[in-house]
């Protein structure tokens, strides 16, 4: 099938692009939907509550053993709207030149063996992309697969870190403040989690030195990940290195704040508390963090931005963070002022402060739309967390490879993550790889898997189990491009199988 016609339009490409390298990369499709062999206008709307959505242009085609599938982004709701179009054109360009290149190299090597009479393997090309963070910065992470014959093919990263606030592209120093030592404390904190795992890299004068100005990152879930390209700190083996820092240990050096948002759940680290973001607050309010002003050691803004551009914004709802004895030491009339208490600890108290009358024209929109969010406000106590320090959670960051029993195992299809967030994962080839009897039933779309007892999978449907019992998970049995996959949580909670995650970011199943 042809792809859609490609139209590139002059303008002047001022931006920097993004870093690269070659690894396996985190192959999650978090929020957008898959199809086959067809283009997709999909609207991807995202956190801020402005009208930043990021939409998908598909091209495929698949001729002469050339396979092209390509998810290009595109853009939209930045407030410099000349930015936007520069950006969009780079992303766009650098995306046609990659496939240009592929084509080029792909028809020279068909033409060489049918010259020598040799075999045509077909040649494939795929370009993805998923979205990490989408507050003050908007991180993406653009991958580029290509294989053209071998053992296997290459991955190629490039990382595109948005500033949204003033428009322009990041590079690692422009997060933190002027004179900042942020090298030296990123430099200490890798540095300690390589001596946790020093065999998995380089030593000597191969080994991590030191970061760059331009170091490669991106902002996911609270983290900063620094990225680093295959073969320069660590062998092949090790994957694409990658050490997550938490934001919160570096919100002294920030420049500016970046609030964490995740599952409408906006989540302070540092002084561990959440809030649940209402369903009507979603694209209408955002968050603004401040530490250490007045008597407050946090300040945290929940604001309503109208849709009118020309309108002014106006707060909703505020959470402070007093010390505890700072808080004792205020007179009766400066507590009642300050707010409410919604907790305390041992070291902190948590205040609540709303804004009383309606700022807007009575009857308009704004006014309307801001006395229907206020009301959400009512059930604080419900929205409203404190969390225990957690320690960080191990995340998949390779899609297509995985553990099983202690074997690796090539997926062949890659793992996914949908738009829940659950990881999905190809039914058949693991359980196979699991010593389970797979049988695929087209009278009743449905899969068996037979290890002396019989569990049933049945395609669309989210009950799974036995013939006498089942149980309901939140994510239905799909067929994908032909392949059929099932939530991770299938093999835990059906089969009641080991699931984990280990340091290299693979996937581990074993029973």
């Amino acid at each position: 099938m042809n792809g859609k016609r490609i139209v590139v339009y002059g303008i002047v490409g001022c931006l920097t692009l993004g870093n690269i390298s070659y690894a396996f990369a985190d192959k999650s499709k978090d929020n957008y939907t898959k199809k086959c062999n067809e283009f997709i206008p999909y609207e991807f709307v995202v956190g801020k509550s402005d009208n930043l959505k990021i939409n998908i242009e598909k091209i495929t085609y698949n001729k002469d053993n050339i396979k092209i599938d390509m998810e290009i982004p595109v853009i939209s709701g930045l407030e410099d709207s000349k930015y936007e179009e520069q950006l969009n054109y780079l992303i766009k360009l650098h995306a046609m030149k990659a496939k240009e290149e592929f084509e080029k190299d792909a028809n020279e090597l068909n033409a060489e063996k049918k010259k020598q009479g040799h075999d045509i393997r077909e040649s494939q090309f795929k370009y993805g992309f998923h979205v990490k963070n989408t507050e003050n910065i908007l991180s993406i992470v653009i991958e580029k697969y290509t294989y053209l014959g071998g053992a296997n093919g290459i991955t190629e990263n490039e990382y595109y870190n948005i500033d949204r606030l003033a428009n322009r592209n990041l590079e690692i120093k422009d997060i933190f403040k002027e004179n900042s030592n942020y090298k030296e404390i990123i430099n200490n904190e890798i540095k300690r989690q390589i001596a946790k795992d020093k065999d998995k890299y380089f030593s000597g004068d191969d080994g991590f030195k030191t970061i760059t100005d331009t170091q490669q990152f991106y902002v996911n879930d609270g983290n900063l990940v620094i990225a680093f390209p295959k073969y320069e700190i660590a062998p092949g083996s090790s994957g694409i290195p990658q050490f997550k820092i938490s934001l919160s240990s570096l919100s002294d050096i920030l420049k500016n704040p970046i609030p964490v948002i995740s599952k409408d759940i906006y989540r302070n680290n540092k002084y561990n508390f959440t809030f649940k973001i209402a369903p009507i607050w979603k694209d209408k309010v955002y968050v603004v963090e401040k530490y250490d002003i007045d008597q407050y050691k946090a300040k945290v803004d929940f604001i309503y931005k109208p849709e009118y551009k020309r309108t002014k914004e106006s707060n909703l709802l505020s959470i402070m963070v007093m010390d505890n004895k700072d808080y004792k030491d205020l007179s009766r009339r400066n507590k009642e002022s300050i707010g409410f208490v919604i907790a305390k600890t041992e070291d902190y108290v948590y205040l609540a402060k709303t804004y009383g009358a309606n700022p807007y024209v009575k009857n308009t929109k704004e006014y309307n739309e801001y006395r229907e969010l206020s009301s959400v406000i009512d059930g604080i106590d419900d929205l409203f967390q404190l969390v225990p320090v957690q320690e960080e959670t191990k995340e998949i960051t390779n899609y297509r490879w995985i553990m099983v029993n202690g074997k690796k195992i090539n997926l062949n299809k890659d793992m996914y993550k949908s738009e829940k967030g659950n990881l999905m994962i190809p039914v058949s080839k693991v359980s196979k790889a699991l010593g389970y009897k797979v049988k695929w039933n087209p009278q009743n779309n449905s899969i068996t898997l037979d290890e002396g007892k019989v569990s049933i999978i049945s395609i669309g449907k989210n009950s799974y189990g036995y013939m006498k019992s089942s149980l309901k998970l939140e994510e239905k049995a799909i067929n994908n491009c032909g392949t059929a996959f099932v939530p991770v949580n299938y093999f835990e909670d059906v089969l009641k199988l080991k699931v984990t995650v280990d340091s290299n970011g693979i996937l581990n199943i074993s029973k």
